[in-house]
């Protein structure tokens, strides 16, 4: 029986700081179970790897779990039968992925090409083997007990590239094509070259066991001396390291980043730290001594994981951080610029402006179909314009943890809006001079919000002191005149429209003569 034990466990304080925010998402029942890595494609496709004790072989053998939900539940995949226990993994997409091994020798490195519904089993030509790292889908790279070895055929052959190291190598990984890094016993390696050379760059006494890259320039290290934690970081690309920082939560086994500022790691204890000021100082996030971390994943500021084992009963765990624990969803308590005072009622075609209350997450309005936003859309604060159709605003708030809230206003009835100008005026016919006309519009202005018509005409008289109420008639007398014009304004609330004018040359009938009365 080979077991094989991957990290010095040592004595530390005792303590449990309870966190909402992490908790264990799987709890296996598996014999001697536990996982030291984790790692996740996207956002919702991610790996778990580690090993167990099989009692019908009496031997270790691999154990992996995936998730295709984001972390939220967790399937055991089916693996080669292999005395070997699972190191590390690593996805270079959603199909296509490795993991390291130790344990039989030379050290297998499983492969799947289908997400992990098969794993096969490739032989690396070395012994115990502890990261995996790929930079395309056929070149990639393992580290491990004193080995680099190097595939370009996507892991189907291995390559030694006899790398002198006393030492075990733990992790390995590349910023772009050249420039790479790898952990390991009391040194880190750096390459410039694409991995043709390794060139020691920091040494102490001291365990680096994980990489946490930010970017080609800042990459952080974690690792531990006895049962001290320690982080290191270069700013420069691995010219140089600063800012060295000794941990009292014990021995640092993986350590990843969200941004420039915002990391964690997780340790042996049972800790997980983090640090807002790009490492400068750590904190417990969390800390439970039932357990025991080995590998970290963030996917975003809101959902990560850390995986390992429960000490009390040898069993493997993944606990989930999610920033939704105990979260409630957005406040909306009011619309403001929906208040009746502010118009009874609203104009078509005027502008408005909506805040809600104190929405900040992602929002979304909803108006009528006719009402448009002109700017702000998926903000808090819109503007905009009024339709004709009348019906609610409503808005609704999504925050991170996908709670949400709707606020719905009452029911809100623009007018017409400013009316249009007519383009005609029809007359009724009159036959004679001093005879009154009526004319009317075409088209019919639509009445409501107070509309009136005003007339006027030239140089005939308005014989209706009241025309602004006839709706939509006005009579003038000829006078003695068949030639002039009338015009026309539309009015209501929301303004008037454009004076219309429209001319007429009336013939009349001939007027008969005044009647001579013979003597």
């Amino acid at each position: 029986m080979k077991k094989i034990i991957l990290s010095i466990f040592t004595c530390c304080t005792f303590f449990i700081l309870t966190a909402q925010s992490w908790a264990p998402v799987l709890t296996t029942t598996i014999n001697g179970g536990s996982l030291y890595s984790v790692y996740f494609s996207d956002a919702t496709h991610g790996w778990s790897v580690g090993t167990y004790y099989n009692t019908t072989q009496s031997d270790w053998a691999p154990l992996i779990y995936a998730t295709t939900d984001g972390g939220t539940t967790w399937t055991q995949q089916t693996a080669p039968n292999v005395f070997t226990t699972l190191t590390d993994v690593f996805f270079i997409d959603n199909l296509n992925g490795w993991a390291t091994s130790s344990g039989n020798v030379p050290s297998s490195i499983l492969k799947t090409t289908d997400g992990g519904a098969t794993w096969t089993d490739q032989t690396s030509g070395v012994s115990a083997l502890y990261g995996v790292y790929f930079q395309s889908s056929t070149l990639g790279w393992a580290v491990g007990s004193g080995y680099v070895v190097k595939s370009t055929d996507g892991g189907i052959t291995w390559v030694n590239q006899n790398v002198v190291n006393n030492g075990d190598l733990f992790d390995i990984h590349f910023t772009d094509s050249q420039n790479g890094y790898i952990t390991g016993v009391n040194e880190i390696l750096r390459t410039t070259n694409g991995g043709a050379t390794w060139t020691p760059t920091a040494t102490s006494n001291t365990v680096w066991r994980r990489i946490g890259a930010i970017d080609a320039n800042t990459i952080h290290f974690a690792g531990y001396n006895n049962s001290t934690g320690s982080t290191i970081k270069t700013t420069n690309g691995g010219a140089s390291y600063t800012n060295f920082s000794s941990l009292t939560s014990g021995t640092a086994m993986d350590i990843k980043f969200l941004d420039a500022n915002t990391g964690y790691l997780v340790t042996q204890s049972g800790v997980v730290s983090k640090t807002t000021n790009g490492g400068g100082a750590w904190a417990n996030d969390y800390a439970d001594n039932t357990y025991s971390f080995q590998g970290i994943h963030i996917i975003n500021g809101t959902n990560m994981f850390a995986v390992g084992r429960n000490v009390g009963d040898n069993t493997a765990v993944i606990h989930r951080y999610s920033a939704c624990g105990g979260a409630t969803a957005p406040v909306i308590t009011s619309i403001s610029g929906l208040s009746t005072s502010q118009f009874s009622p609203p104009c078509a075609g005027t502008t408005f402006t909506f805040t809600a209350g104190d929405a900040t997450d992602n929002v979304v309005w909803t108006l009528p179909s006719d009402w448009t936003i002109t700017a702000g859309a998926g903000t808090n604060t819109i503007t905009g314009n009024y339709g004709q159709i009348a019906g609610t605003v409503s808005v609704t708030a999504t925050n991170i943890c996908n709670l949400s809230t709707t606020f719905t206003s009452s029911s809100v009835t623009p007018t017409v809006g400013i009316p249009s100008q007519p383009t005609s005026i029809n007359p009724s016919d009159p036959h004679c001079l001093e005879e009154s006309f009526y004319v009317s519009l075409t088209p019919t202005p639509i009445s409501g919000n107070g509309t009136s018509w005003s007339w006027s005409a030239n140089p005939w008289t308005d014989l209706n002191a009241g025309n602004a109420t006839l709706n939509p008639f006005g009579s003038f007398s000829l006078n003695s005149i068949s030639s002039g014009s009338v015009t026309v304004v539309v009015n209501n609330a929301c303004g008037s429209s454009a004076p219309f004018t429209q001319s007429f040359n009336f013939t009349l009938d001939a007027q008969l003569p005044d009647p001579i009365i013979a003597e």
